[in-house]
């Protein structure tokens, strides 16, 4: 990624004995694993001049988000006993600092998700949805399995909890003002 491409060109001495477990080596090199941590640690490189720093920023982001995720749910105090606690977790020589393979970035999408679920379901504040969709980005990008795992369960709870949160009327109001913006 940082270097701009997508995959790299096969090696020019590629051979069967030479080829890796990890990596695909035919038609081109790509990695097989999800993009989001490759994309942190690109943006480390292309930022701060290495890979390191991305991984920094990541969890620093991650902290951050959780304090802000558990600010919907709890109060501020909560919130902060959260994101100190997480920050002392996270600190190195923790696993998710100090290596590449890391964690961090689907906690950061889930942090999102779960911030922009209350002010979006309780709160009406649509203005969160695109925070929900960056979580589902990264949520999506870093483990794809448990994400959409995660994505529908919040979608089946915001479901229900329309339901029984508006009477039926409201909810058809609802759909006919969606489907009147969407035609003008």
């Amino acid at each position: 990624f940082a270097l701009g491409r997508l995959t790299n060109p096969p090696h020019e001495f590629l051979n069967d004995s030479l080829a890796e477990i990890y990596v695909l080596p035919e038609p081109t090199r790509m990695m097989k694993y999800q993009p989001a941590m490759a994309g942190f640690m690109t943006l480390g490189i292309v930022a701060f001049g290495h890979a390191y720093w991305g991984i920094v920023l990541l969890v620093a982001l991650t902290v951050a988000s959780s304090y802000w995720s558990v600010c919907g749910w709890a109060n501020r105090k909560v919130a902060l006993c959260v994101s100190i606690f997480l920050l002392l977790l996270l600190r190195p020589p923790h696993y998710w600092i100090n290596s590449y393979w890391g964690g961090a970035h689907a906690l950061l999408g889930a942090f999102l998700l779960l911030g922009a679920y209350p002010r979006i379901i309780h709160h009406k504040q649509y203005r969160y949805l695109w925070i929900a969709m960056l979580g589902v980005a990264v949520a999506l990008l870093s483990r794809p399995y448990d994400g959409l795992l995660f994505i529908i369960s919040l979608v089946i709870c915001g479901f229900y909890s329309l339901y029984k949160n508006f009477t039926k009327e409201e909810i058809k109001a609802m759909i006919n003002k969606t489907i009147n913006i969407k035609h003008k």
